[in-house]
């Protein structure tokens, strides 16, 4: 596969993440200034803390990007608020 890179992936990242002690109930899948990730359990959208505590719950991706990952880039970037 072009441009792949060996270990940068969804599952080996997350195997990785295991190994330092992520509960094997989410599966992330963004790493930023927080981590986003799919609850196993009810496939709800959460962002983690440090910890792997959970610090939001979101019910679709329109709500997690707006709540979430919009939210704190949006005073950086300048970004308007939706209506």
């Amino acid at each position: 596969m072009p441009y792949f890179v060996a270990g940068d992936d969804i599952i080996s990242a997350n195997e990785h993440r295991a190994k330092q002690g992520k509960p094997t109930s989410y599966l992330v899948f963004h790493d930023g200034v927080f981590s986003s990730a799919i609850r196993l359990a009810d496939c709800a959208l959460v962002t983690l803390g440090q910890h792997y505590q959970e610090t939001g719950v979101y019910s679709d991706l329109n709500e997690w990007y707006l709540r979430a990952l919009r939210a704190e880039f949006k005073s950086k970037y300048g970004l308007s608020d939706f209506a």
